[in-house]
């Protein structure tokens, strides 16, 4: 018997499969439509299967082929969390943290679910749950702990936590701290790539390479990425100044001396 038909007799994985199908326009015979997607996710999902009310959460969260609603959000994620579906319980988490389909928000509950998800090793949450620590929200601050549940979530390869693993040791271990912005800039991150170069740059935590900290930075230049909050167009400008003046590329470093003196710092 083919997916379809399974799916029409009432079994519920055939069902969420054929939800899935709609949701990523699979083939030809399913093309894309969330409409369709939430109609067959709708019906595995009453029948209790997690994945399904996982993916329903998603729908009306993101107004997937239906209305938005926080209220039913947060029920199909809760449903499928307790039933130990990962994904749902870092959107449990999250939707606590942020207050969504709530009247406030609760970082004991936050903290509650991003723990279930952090011992089933979902990286998201163990770093949602070390900022947790870190900021003394939902549990008892804990700078230790903090580190060690980014440690765990840069492991398992977040490019977050591994920035901010290598913002907390720095003092203490600048090698490390390296190191984890060396991980994350692999990764594509570009905080890190810019931290990374400041540390080639000055020496610390890498051997002095003032030409490697320059392509890092022009890199970035030339990346075409919006760097607001991050740091500043005009910072970035001066550290390229400041690198061809210590090559000792005087035409350069006065051009990109008067770029960075366009932007006010940041």
């Amino acid at each position: 018997m083919d997916v379809l038909k399974l799916a029409e007799a009432g079994d519920a994985e055939a069902q969420y499969q054929i939800g899935f199908f709609y949701d990523i326009g699979d083939t030809d015979e399913f093309p894309q439509s969330y409409e369709k997607a939430v109609e067959w996710y709708s019906k595995a999902a009453e029948l209790g299967h997690p994945q399904a009310q996982s993916e329903l959460g998603r729908c009306y969260a993101e107004a997937l082929g239906v209305s938005q609603d926080d209220e039913l959000a947060l029920r199909w994620y809760r449903k499928a969390a307790e039933q130990d579906d990962v994904n749902a319980q870092v959107m449990v988490g999250v939707f606590n943290l942020k207050g969504r389909g709530m009247d406030r928000p609760s970082f004991d509950e936050a903290a509650l679910w991003f723990q279930k998800a952090a011992d089933n090793g979902d990286a998201e949450a163990q770093r949602r749950l070390a900022f947790l620590y870190l900021e003394g929200k939902g549990v008892a601050g804990d700078r230790l702990q903090a580190i060690q549940l980014f440690e765990r979530a840069a492991a398992n390869g977040d490019d977050i936590a591994l920035v901010h693993l290598g913002d907390m040791v720095l003092d203490e271990s600048p090698l490390k701290s390296g190191d984890c912005y060396e991980k994350a800039a692999s990764l594509g991150n570009r905080l890190a790539q810019y931290k990374l170069g400041l540390l080639y740059q000055s020496g610390r935590g890498r051997e002095k390479d003032v030409s490697e900290a320059l392509r890092i930075f022009l890199e970035l230049e030339q990346g075409g990425v919006d760097y607001s909050g991050l740091w500043s167009f005009g910072e970035l400008l001066s550290h390229i100044h400041k690198c061809y003046e210590s090559l000792g590329n005087t035409e350069e470093a006065a051009y990109y001396l008067e770029e960075a003196s366009h932007f006010s710092p940041k």
